[in-house]
């Protein structure tokens, strides 16, 4: 029943992935490099634009650039299965032979289904593959990253140590060149660590040490490129530390206090508890660290990633960027439970009853009322985009733009308006202007311009 409640969550978003197309930012950088070459855009970009390594390197590679839509959509579809894959690595770790593989598999589809069911927006997480890149990915590689960490704990004095520090080195270095927020949650997590493990161990930790090395020549790279140095300057307000520190701080509660009353987060925390206990007993790490620490390292870290924006320009962090911090928030909050009950559960030989069998039902119930219809659940309009047509429409109406732009010889070229845009999509539509939206997508077609025409209704009759 739970497999297939959690399947039929996540189904609509695997199959709205193949209506996606590409939009915006997507063809900046595949025009850069058409007209160049793979290293040179990417040199071109971190001297003029941006410092984020790896995702302008898996950027310069997208399917765009070998004309394949079709492997466009497929990249959406990838994101679930790889997300998928990191919470399967992570939640397996953190399970540590306590429960068999089955159930960290459900487990994991239960994270997948609070992650992409309930994120501030699942069309740039997802369905946007210059967002996805940068954002989705790096939730993706801090996940193997914390699961390979927890290794690392774990086989410290075994033959097995030299492949995790050089497997997590690569990690470190891939994740913080995704993007400035995993950047700084990079730099506090690995500072964090070594001072938590000096503490407990009352010794210094020479591998910690070198990982938070490899992090700080990381964060090097990403924020002093040329092209990072030359963005900021278009955000007078950057800079302003205390503006930065109040607000991030105001906002980490806010959001927290949002995400726990619109999501299955408190009803899963109520069934966590006692899996939580019956989990400690297999575990010695989380036993030494006590509640007030957790609790503190997890809202810091919170913090610490609204601040980046505050800080650098002086708004608000962009529904993209929080979608990170969503899933930071609900991965950081279970941890900090169990850290919490570990510790109370070996200081004072804690014992929780079961949760009896009709309160288990009660908050199956208030879980499924959260997923269908909390005001922050993506899942019905999901299945609304899909099974209304209007998914398939919209597939429809930019096919008949791309055929039509293919066939046609002109230069400056009427097109009409997309009309009826799926919400779980990310779309932005052409301007009727010669700004760098119109410009990158016209070039990419070999068109000088695009002239949109608002009051069409139907592409289909437009286009011949």
């Amino acid at each position: 029943m739970a497999w297939l409640t959690l399947g039929a969550a996540i189904f609509p978003f695997l199959v709205v992935a193949f209506y996606t197309h590409p939009s915006a930012d997507d063809y900046w950088l595949t025009n850069m490099v058409i007209a160049t070459d793979a290293w040179q855009a990417q040199w071109d970009i971190r001297q003029n634009w941006s410092g984020r390594y790896m995702s302008m390197f898996l950027g310069s590679f997208n399917p765009l650039v070998y004309r394949a839509f079709g492997a466009y959509k497929l990249m959406a579809f990838l994101m679930f299965i790889l997300t998928y894959a990191a919470l399967l690595a992570f939640v397996k770790t953190f399970l540590y032979r306590a429960f068999p593989m089955s159930m960290a598999a459900l487990l994991s589809l239960l994270l997948l289904v609070l992650h992409v069911g309930f994120m501030p927006t699942v069309a740039q997480g997802y369905y946007w593959l210059s967002g996805s890149l940068s954002y989705q990915t790096a939730n993706i590689f801090m996940l193997f990253l914390l699961a390979t960490l927890w290794h690392f704990y774990q086989n410290q004095n075994t033959p097995k140590k030299a492949f995790y520090i050089f497997l997590i080195t690569i990690l470190l270095c891939i994740n913080i060149g995704l993007n400035e927020t995993n950047m700084a949650l990079l730099a506090f997590l690995m500072t964090a660590f070594l001072l938590v493990d000096t503490f407990l161990h009352r010794r210094l930790n020479f591998t910690l040490v070198y990982f938070l090395i490899i992090t700080g020549i990381c964060c090097a790279l990403v924020y002093f490129a040329p092209g990072n140095l030359n963005r900021l300057k278009e955000y007078p307000d950057h800079g302003n530390l205390i503006f930065a520190g109040a607000y991030a701080t105001a906002i980490a509660v806010n959001n927290s206090l949002n995400w726990l009353a619109t999501t299955p987060i408190l009803p899963l925390t109520v069934l966590f508890i006692p899996f939580s206990l019956k989990l400690a007993h297999y575990q010695k790490y989380q036993k030494n660290i006590h509640p007030a620490t957790a609790i503190f390292l997890f809202f810091l870290s919170l913090i610490i990633c609204f601040f980046v924006a505050y800080w650098s320009k002086g708004d608000h962090a962009p529904p993209r960027v929080q979608n990170n911090i969503y899933l930071v928030f609900f991965i950081g909050w279970f941890l900090t439970i169990h850290t919490t009950v570990a510790y109370l559960g070996g200081k004072y030989s804690l014992q929780i009853l079961p949760v009896p069998i009709y309160a288990r039902w009660l908050i199956c119930l208030w879980i499924g009322l959260l997923l269908l219809y909390s005001k922050q659940s993506n899942i019905r309009q999901a299945y609304t985009d899909l099974f209304s047509g209007r998914a398939s429409h919209y597939n429809q109406q930019m096919n008949a733009r791309y055929t039509y732009l293919q066939k046609s010889d002109c230069q400056v070229c009427p097109i009409p308006e997309i009309q009826n845009i799926p919400r779980t999509i990310f779309f932005e539509e052409i301007p009727a202007d010669t700004t760098w939206k119109n410009r990158y997508f016209s070039e990419y077609f070999g068109k000088k311009l695009m002239l949109l025409q608002p009051d069409t209704v139907s592409s289909g009759k437009q286009l011949k």
